[in-house]
């Protein structure tokens, strides 16, 4: 029987980063995601990069966009316009 742990064998790259690989690779509009401060522990430029390019690749996917809950730190995200205008993306700032 094949693991589906094979993230504890991947030195260099951190459990978080291969959960996010996967939600990427296989959610569905049916899906919920939700990510707590994905990118933290990184610098600013690496972090707010990681997590635009995640959000970028799920809003890609058009109508079959898994609904996607994010908190973050890295506020220049919705500043920056480094995210694609479009009806399904919303922000809240608290």
């Amino acid at each position: 029987m094949k693991s589906n742990r094979y993230y504890n064998f991947v030195p260099g790259i951190s459990h978080p980063y291969l959960q996010v690989s996967a939600a990427v690779n296989k959610a569905t509009s049916r899906s919920l995601v939700l990510l707590d401060e994905f990118g933290k522990g990184t610098d600013s430029t690496s972090g707010i990069s990681l997590l635009a390019a995640t959000l970028r690749q799920w809003l890609a996917k058009g109508n079959d966009c898994p609904h996607v809950f994010a908190s973050t730190h890295f506020h220049g995200i919705g500043e920056q316009n480094l995210l694609p205008t479009t009806t399904l993306l919303k922000y809240q700032v608290v």
